[in-house]
């Protein structure tokens, strides 16, 4: 920096170096402010040093007790998504991810220990012997035997959400000729405290459809805007349900990585 003395005003001239545009009208030495500095307004000129334009000014010395300025405090980390009165995304499902077995769940035919050879009810396996998927913590895999695996939850805060999504992974598990003969549905159906239906989503809307080769996402959503009576849920049933369409003994039927229900 330099510095030019004017004894007889007691004055100096300083190069602001580091003054930035919020600070212009509020002049500052590196890391300080003086309580002073409202009075040298009048006098900040604009000068060329170093190739680029900077602040210059008078600053007289009256010996005023320098003050520090305090950093800005960092801005908060943004909020999750949260429901109408702040609920944040709930999933409702026990063992979504099949990674605790049959946890949870029920079937309409019963489960057993999967079984390639032998299998006629749905089964929860780690490795699927016909495509060897492995590395998953639980496929829920059918078989030749038509079967329905349901979940049923109860939702007390539905008040605090907006939108309820139902999303399950599916894909065929493929055996010689079989191919595209595997179906499937996935339906959540909402009931009030009297047990009355309040709505049903559902896919296909009737019947069943074609397994996909890989494995696909198929979502169910209900909104606030679907249904006047959308406050009055207090529960939702899931159902899964399958059948291996060559009709091939053991577990060879569509299988499903995850099936979620999230309120958000």
């Amino acid at each position: 920096m330099n510095t030019n003395r004017d004894a007889s005003a007691n004055t100096r001239r300083l190069a602001a170096r580091t003054v930035t545009m919020n600070h212009i009208l509020n002049p500052v030495r590196k890391g300080l402010n003086t309580d002073m500095a409202a009075s040298y307004v009048t006098k900040i000129q604009l000068g060329p040093a170093d190739n680029f334009l900077k602040p210059l000014y008078e600053e007289r010395v009256l010996g005023v007790s320098a003050v520090p300025v305090e950093e800005p405090a960092p801005a908060p980390a943004p909020a999750p998504p949260v429901g109408p009165s702040g609920a944040t995304p709930t999933q409702l499902l026990v063992n979504s991810g099949f990674t605790d077995g049959t946890t949870g769940w029920t079937s309409s035919t019963g489960f057993q220990t999967y079984d390639f050879y032998s299998g006629s009810k749905p089964a929860v396996t780690d490795t699927i012997n016909d495509n060897g998927l492995v590395g998953s913590d639980g496929y829920l895999v059918l078989s030749y035997v038509s079967a329905t695996v349901s979940q049923t939850v109860s939702i007390s805060n539905i008040a605090d959400y907006n939108i309820i999504t139902a999303v399950i992974n599916i894909a065929r598990t493929p055996n010689r000729e079989d191919i595209g003969l595997d179906k499937f549905s996935f339906q959540v159906v909402y009931k009030n405290a009297s047990n009355t239906t309040v709505a049903t989503k559902r896919t296909p809307a009737s019947g069943t459809q074609t397994v996909p080769s890989t494995f696909t996402d198929y979502t169910l959503t209900f909104t606030r805007d679907d249904s006047a009576d959308f406050d009055t849920i207090t529960s939702a049933t899931v159902s899964i349900a399958g059948i291996d369409g060559g009709f091939w003994a053991g577990t060879h039927g569509p299988a499903i990585d995850y099936c979620t229900l999230t309120l958000t």
